[in-house]
């Protein structure tokens, strides 16, 4: 997949060669409302050359960096999933205060016409552009009317009677609601890691974990012990994790491990992902170690139940 960064001042921006059929918006969380958009670049693209325009930073880390704004999928994230959806380009817009400033008018002559060479413009039905989100839908139907491109507006995707978006993802996953989530992201979702040393606590409780340094802009769910899937070198693995501190040795330190059932082998340095299935319970202060190990064995025997017989699974 090729990607190209288009910077914050669009004076010159190079035209593409050929014209393009194009979908704009965030993707956070590439969920199934982000798939039907997809689907249907790739239906009206039979002809011609498509991808995806996107912003980074997303525009709330902009105006509101205090409020320290986390994406369920951090661009290398979104740009992975994005290439194997079978996206062929992505238009990575620069976005900052100066890219804020330009005109709805502007938008669509130097960058939707001048540079993509827009054909077709697939968008959702709410999107709003320009300074002072002056541009929507009327407008890009009335300019793309003067200049030769078409507005496609797909239906709203909806899962549980309720439209599918990237905040409905995070409210359900800030409830520890990750089975409900998954269902409206089209996977579980994940977090991927390199796995650390730590302390060594979990051998010494008779339950060796791997230990992911996790990414600051990743947004996190729930803290608490869920059951979920590991992947290592093609395999599969059920795998029992705790997200959070570690009240019991008095650890305030955000921090995910991992255990992988039925595993046996070093995983430090590895990229590993690990996939949130089910809340098992939230974090607890133990009154010994003794006490912890016990609940972790526990939390071991709810997650296999929860996630079947097999060990181990190719992928």
């Amino acid at each position: 997949m090729e990607v190209l960064t288009l910077p914050a001042d669009i004076e010159g921006l190079s035209p593409e060669s050929d014209g393009h059929v194009v979908a704009i918006g965030n993707f956070d969380g590439v969920h199934l409302g982000h798939l039907a958009v997809i689907a249907k670049v790739k239906e009206l693209a039979a002809s011609c050359p498509f991808g995806v325009y996107t912003l980074y930073p997303h525009p709330r880390e902009v105006f509101n960096p205090k409020a320290g704004h986390r994406y369920l999928t951090p661009l290398p994230e979104k740009l992975e999933l994005l290439a194997s959806l079978g996206i062929p380009k992505v238009w990575l817009q620069t976005f900052g205060m100066e890219f804020a400033q330009v005109s709805a008018e502007a938008f669509v002559e130097r960058v939707l016409v001048g540079a993509l060479k827009t054909k077709w413009l697939v968008v959702g039905k709410d999107f709003c552009f320009g300074r002072g989100r002056r541009g929507n839908i009327h407008m890009l139907e009335r300019m793309g009317a003067l200049h030769g491109f078409r507005v496609y507006t797909p239906e709203m995707v909806c899962n549980f009677g309720r439209p599918i978006s990237s905040s409905w993802v995070k409210e359900l996953l800030s409830k520890g609601e990750a089975e409900k989530a998954a269902k409206i992201l089209g996977r579980p979702y994940g977090i991927h890691g390199v796995v650390e040393r730590g302390e060594g606590r979990g051998r010494l409780l008779g339950c060796p974990t791997a230990n992911l340094v996790l990414d600051p802009k990743k947004y996190t769910p729930m803290l608490g012990v869920y059951a979920g899937f590991a992947r290592v070198e093609g395999k599969v693995y059920r795998a029992v994790a705790n997200i959070g501190q570690k009240p019991t040795f008095g650890d305030e330190r955000l921090s995910l491990e991992v255990h992988l059932i039925g595993f046996e082998g070093d995983l430090y340095g590895r990229q590993m992902p690990f996939e949130f299935l089910k809340f098992l319970r939230g974090q607890k202060l133990f009154h010994s170690p003794t006490a912890l190990a016990e609940q972790i064995q526990r939390d071991i025997k709810e997650a296999s139940a929860v996630l079947g017989a097999d060990f181990g699974v190719s992928s």
